[in-house]
């Protein structure tokens, strides 16, 4: 009985953290901001995600993907500098057909426990990528497949670029699951049909998205403590919300996990989770 009593209050603890950081002013206006320069566009997607370690909540992550060339007034609404930003920004397809080496461009504001603001921009480039992975060797095919991405975080003073690449291959989502110390898939004699891997100058991760809701809930209760599991599984029964993907950092227990509406396809255009639940997403 003290087991679950503990559990409760360390889930009402970080649902109640949850709430105070959507509440930031910041990040109320980044979010208005946002929201705005959507408008009545159609062609949209926004989530948000939770970064975790050992049962400890660390930030929230609020992500708008928009699939219009955006006017350098609306950029800067959503990023502190545009000076890199600009570099290939004219490049992109915006008509092109929505693939998942065409993502459109994404932004994200992301507040830690301490209230510290990150701010996030993502993009990929048409034609095959120039710079590759260093730890890993792609495929021919993956080689043909991957973009260029620019992809840049900024905090406080901080620039940090993250290089992203798609990996399809059975060999190389293998060696990644077993570079990242993850059995699920072999223990369910199955993989993932892609792998997101990111490389940085301080930490590399891999976001796994996978197809099948079923699937996808056991993989979440893999990666997580009970105490975050009791969150996760909170908020999407209370607020009609399926986790999307994961991310797994390598040689660390930080965990993070992306949340949308639920809905037949996902992180497909049309999903607006902030949209949707942009005043009350974590009041319950």
């Amino acid at each position: 009985m003290h087991y679950l009593v503990n559990r409760y209050i360390m889930k009402s603890e970080i649902l109640d953290k949850l709430k105070e950081l959507y509440s930031h002013p910041v990040l109320r206006n980044y979010i208005s901001n946002a929201i705005k320069i959507q408008g009545d566009s159609k062609d949209y997607l926004s989530y948000f995600g939770i970064n975790y370690n050992k049962g400890k909540l660390l930030n929230l992550k609020i992500y708008f993907t928009f699939f219009r060339k955006l006017t350098s007034d609306e950029v800067h609404q959503l990023i502190p500098d545009s000076t890199d930003f600009y570099k290939d920004y004219d490049k992109l397809l915006f008509d092109a057909e929505h693939t998942l080496s065409n993502t459109g461009c994404t932004f994200a504001l992301k507040i830690d426990v301490n209230g510290n603001i990150t701010y996030y921009y993502h993009y990929r480039l048409p034609g095959k990528a120039v710079k590759l992975p260093l730890k890993i060797s792609l495929t021919e095919q993956e080689i043909e497949a991957n973009n260029n991405t620019r992809c840049m975080e900024y905090s406080g003073e901080e620039v940090f670029p993250k290089d992203y690449y798609l990996l399809f291959s059975a060999s190389n989502i293998t060696k990644l699951l077993d570079r990242f110390k993850i059995s699920f898939f072999k223990d369910h004699n199955l993989l993932p049909d892609v792998i997101e891997y990111t490389e940085t100058s301080k930490w590399d991760k891999i976001i796994i998205g996978i197809d099948s809701p079923p699937i996808q809930e056991k993989f979440v209760k893999y990666i997580s403590d009970k105490d975050m599991l009791d969150v996760i599984e909170f908020l999407c029964d209370k607020k009609q919300l399926m986790t999307a993907s994961c991310s797994v950092y390598e040689n660390s227990d930080t965990k993070a996990v992306y949340f949308c509406e639920k809905k037949d396809k996902v992180f497909l255009s049309n999903n607006n989770t902030i949209v949707t639940y942009q005043h009350d997403l974590f009041d319950f």
